[in-house]
């Protein structure tokens, strides 16, 4: 007699629920890299990067007081931003750690839910802050202004663009989406670098056994420092140090590339830049002042642009300093903010009196030069 088997339905194992949402403030970074978003949690930007504030904090934040907030689940952290106080007296605000090289910043991470925590985390601080130069699309400042109903003022002041180019296989060769008259100038340019001697480019992707050499002959291509005044000299040297200690944590990530146009044998122009998800962004451009005459930024450019696509790269952002040769290219622009947050505190009050006198005396100041 055969007895019927009855089959039994597959047991799952229970999936773990998630835990709460936690909000946490500190004033050590450190502690706090294993647990910082991933770059998958921002992929607009490199700047909440746990490599960039932290290269950030030692370049230019050392001595300022530091707020650390994140917004952890399961001790991971889903959202975060690191504040430096900056300012004096009345003009004390807190800012992003790294505002000084005057890059678009952001709230690490994109889990809405993170983010509306952060953001109330911020507010509830009860004092002022400025966020210099924040993306107006920015899921970071929705959660702000939200958070901010009833228990704050949220200002917006128009801010320069992010540029960038968009690109598809058609920008391996680059010039198809200049002008005419652009087109030709470009290769007047390469002509005349020709004729100074033997022309190169070259792009890295350098271990750390030749990082500092490269990075040497970047800075060198800036030109000698004599001629530059006290304040202007401390913040390049500032932002040198920013960027070794940014470079070494790109290069061991694997993401980082630095271009170079070589006239006989000499830098002409420079670029560091990081490779991450598709997107290459230039953050630093460095032209020999020597090469000017021939225009090796625009060369230089040329060949990232062509790199780019032929790595099936979809965008190449141009932070650092914006040079007038970026306009021959077709330029999307991203649109930028400055937002200002006064908590409805005593400090808060006092601080957005004193920047609508200053903006008020600014502008009084402008229609008397006008006259």
């Amino acid at each position: 007699m055969l007895t019927e088997l009855r089959r039994l339905p597959k047991q799952h194992p229970r999936r773990k629920a998630p835990g709460p949402l936690r909000a946490h403030v500190s004033d050590e970074l450190a502690p706090l890299e294993a647990r910082w978003p991933t770059d998958k949690d921002y992929p607009a930007s490199p700047a909440p990067g746990f490599a960039w504030v932290s290269a950030a904090r030692t370049a230019f934040s050392e001595a300022a007081d530091l707020r650390i907030f994140t917004v952890e689940r399961d001790g991971q952290a889903l959202a975060g931003i690191a504040l430096a106080a900056a300012g004096h007296g009345l003009t004390w605000r807190w800012r992003p750690v790294g505002s000084e090289l005057g890059e678009p910043t952001d709230l690490a991470g994109n889990d809405p839910q993170a983010l509306g925590c952060l953001a109330r985390s911020l507010v509830g601080l009860g004092q002022p802050m400025v966020l210099e130069r924040m993306p107006a699309d920015s899921p970071g400042l929705a959660a702000i202004r939200r958070a901010a109903r009833g228990r704050a003022i949220v200002l917006k002041q128009a801010a320069e663009s992010e540029l960038g180019i968009e690109l598809d296989e058609d920008w391996v060769r680059p010039e198809r989406n200049l002008s005419a008259a652009d087109r030709r100038q470009l290769a007047r340019a390469r002509r005349e670098a020709d004729s100074l001697g033997s022309f190169n480019t070259e792009i890295h992707a350098p271990d750390l056994f030749e990082l500092p050499g490269l990075l040497d002959q970047v800075f060198q291509c800036e030109g000698p420092l004599r001629g530059i005044d006290e304040e202007n000299l401390a913040r390049r040297m500032s932002s040198v140090v920013f960027f070794r200690h940014y470079c070494e944590a790109a290069c061991t990530a694997g993401i980082l590339r630095i271009g170079m146009v070589r006239i006989a044998d000499r830098v002409a122009a420079a670029v560091i830049a990081i490779e991450q998800g598709s997107t290459l962004w230039l953050l630093r451009t460095a032209i020999n002042p020597r090469h000017e005459t021939c225009q090796p930024g625009p060369l230089l450019l040329r060949e990232m642009l062509s790199y780019s696509a032929e790595a099936g790269i979809r965008r190449c952002k141009l932070w650092g300093e914006q040079h007038d040769w970026f306009g021959a290219w077709p330029i999307a622009e991203r649109p930028c903010v400055r937002v200002s947050i006064y908590p409805l505190t005593v400090a808060g009050t006092i601080a957005a009196v004193v920047d609508a006198a200053i903006g008020l005396a600014r502008r009084l100041r402008q229609l008397v030069r006008g006259r």
